[in-house]
């Protein structure tokens, strides 16, 4: 079967050939409606443009750098799924992510300095921000497009797509107070990184209305990997005085956490419960199935691409800083408190 061509896409969309022509490669003159409809009947009809013409025409590669610190996130399913979405969303639209699935290689922050003022890469979708950035004003210093996958503190300006982990959190906390728990420990995420401090405010918030504030000893700052997340729990699990719940900012983190418990000889949920955050693939296969939070990775992916594809083209301005609700699943690793806690 023959690829499909501008003609194909402008029959289908009732627009002339030209017009297609511009909207695809964002000219300003063609309105914000048509464009939407020029790539949606591009994007169902799997049109591909030709790469090397369309960047001689344009100045561009047609390449997007996805951009991570060294880190234990990005070798974590929340992170594949988020960038395979992004990756088939830009493809779509005649862009190529670098890299993206089956295991993400994501580009170091020299690497994709250097990339840009090669003209090899034309935006950077930054995958982690820290509390006062170093990294994001070295990027925007030089002009390059960038989009953030989370929230820079006074950075508004800069596009941003984010789950509003704050809210997630605190549904959390009020739903093992709900089942009894008081005493509630809490495995964070690196304070550094902004999406941390969010998640750890509304865990905060709900546990100082509920009991004055949450146990300083029970707050562990652990990594995004296994390992961590074990021996976070084994931490708490030494302590004199145990939470009869655990908050865990990844579900990597909370399987690590469940093998610490059951060599402690305890059971979850019976002795303490335990949620988790992603809903990673194999979260439901656990024993106990594990409660957590869902973050829409596809949703994610989408915006992130969308967003990129605006600030790089510049025909429409990026729809600002987008913030997603999760959903709580609940399974089951928490269970209700059957005794009067001290």
């Amino acid at each position: 079967m023959d690829s499909p061509t501008l003609d194909d896409i402008a029959k289908e969309s009732g627009c002339s050939r030209t017009t297609v022509s511009r909207a695809l490669n964002g000219y300003s003159d063609v309105s914000e409606s048509t464009r939407r409809k020029v790539l949606a009947v591009a994007h169902r009809l799997n049109y591909r443009p030709n790469a090397h013409a369309r960047g001689l025409a344009s100045n561009r590669s047609h390449s997007i750098a996805a951009v991570m610190r060294q880190s234990a996130f990005a070798e974590t399913p929340i992170f594949i799924e988020v960038l395979e979405s992004v990756r088939h969303t830009l493809g779509g639209l005649g862009y190529h992510l670098l890299h993206a699935a089956p295991t993400p290689e994501f580009v170091g922050i020299e690497d994709a300095l250097s990339m840009y003022q090669m003209h090899k890469i034309d935006g950077v979708i930054l995958l982690e921000v820290e509390v006062n950035d170093s990294v994001l004003p070295r990027f925007l210093d030089l002009g390059i497009p960038v989009v953030l996958f989370g929230q820079a503190e006074g950075r508004r300006s800069v596009p941003s797509v984010d789950v509003n982990g704050a809210a997630a959190m605190a549904r959390v906390t009020r739903y093992l107070l709900d089942l009894g728990h008081r005493r509630i420990g809490y495995l964070s995420g690196p304070l550094k990184y902004v999406y941390a401090q969010h998640r750890f405010s509304g865990f905060e918030q709900v546990m100082t209305e509920a009991v004055g504030g949450p146990i300083a000893e029970w707050v562990v700052e652990v990594e995004g990997s296994l390992q961590s997340g074990y021996d976070g729990a084994a931490r708490v699990l030494s302590m004199h005085r145990r939470p009869t719940a655990v908050i865990c900012n990844s579900d990597y983190v909370a399987l690590g956490a469940m093998k610490a418990i059951r060599d402690w000889r305890l059971r979850v949920p019976e002795d303490i419960s335990v949620v988790g955050f992603d809903d990673v693939p194999v979260a439901r296969f656990l024993s106990p199935p594990l409660t957590t939070v869902r973050q829409p990775t596809g949703e994610l992916g989408r915006l992130l691409a969308e967003q990129m594809i605006s600030a790089i083209e510049r025909s429409t301005s990026p729809a600002g800083n987008i913030v997603l609700e999760c959903d709580l699943v609940l399974r089951d690793s928490c269970a209700r408190i059957q005794h009067a806690e001290e």
